[in-house]
């Protein structure tokens, strides 16, 4: 249960940086691992 509640919070962490940077920026941020601790810290 618990693996697969970080993997929806994953999947929206990536969502919302996805809409945030296509608004401002079109870089593929959300591939990098810097997006990693950001994504987690949603």
């Amino acid at each position: 249960m618990l693996a697969t509640d970080k993997r929806l919070q994953i999947k929206r962490g990536f969502l919302h940086i996805k809409e945030s940077l296509s608004s401002r920026q079109r870089k593929p941020f959300f591939k990098s691992k810097k997006a990693l601790p950001l994504i987690q810290n949603l």
